[in-house]
C-alpha cells in the first residue's frame, strides 16, 4: 500500500456541544444568545424540540406532526435604545363643529306673552 498525500494531513475533529439557552429572570428578562461568537462553530443554530419528562416523545410527535413552528430572530435590545411602544390607534372621526347656541334676548319686559285662544 502507498501512502499519499491526503493521508499525512492531520485531522481534528470539532464536535457540536449542546447549549441550553437561558430562561428569563428579573435581572435578565431578555436573554440573548450571539449567533455570530466564537462559541458558534458553524454559525448555524440547531433547535431541539424536547418532549416533557412525563410525556412520551410519541405522543408528543403525533400532536406537533404537520403543525407550523414559527421562530423569531431578532437582534438583542442594547440599554441605550429604549423599547418602542405600540401606537394608538385612534379612529378618525371628521371634525365636530364648536358647539353653536343660541338665546333669546327678553330684556327688560315685563309683559307675559299673550296666548289667543
Amino acid at each position: 500500500m502507498t501512502s499519499t498525500a491526503a493521508d499525512n494531513i492531520a485531522v481534528e475533529l470539532a464536535f457540536y456541544e449542546t447549549t441550553p439557552l437561558q430562561l428569563p429572570t428579573a435581572g435578565n428578562p431578555s436573554p440573548a444568545l450571539n449567533l455570530l461568537g466564537e462559541e458558534m462553530m458553524d454559525n448555524a443554530l440547531y433547535l431541539a424540540l424536547l418532549a416533557p419528562k412525563n410525556v412520551k416523545p410519541a405522543d408528543v410527535r403525533e400532536v406537533i406532526a404537520g403543525k407550523t413552528l414559527s421562530i423569531g430572530i431578532v437582534p438583542a435590545p442594547t440599554s441605550d435604545v429604549p423599547p418602542l411602544r405600540p401606537r394608538r390607534r385612534i379612529p378618525t372621526r371628521s371634525l365636530i363643529p364648536n358647539l353653536v347656541y343660541e338665546s333669546a334676548n327678553v330684556g327688560e319686559s315685563t309683559t307675559a306673552p299673550s296666548t289667543n285662544a
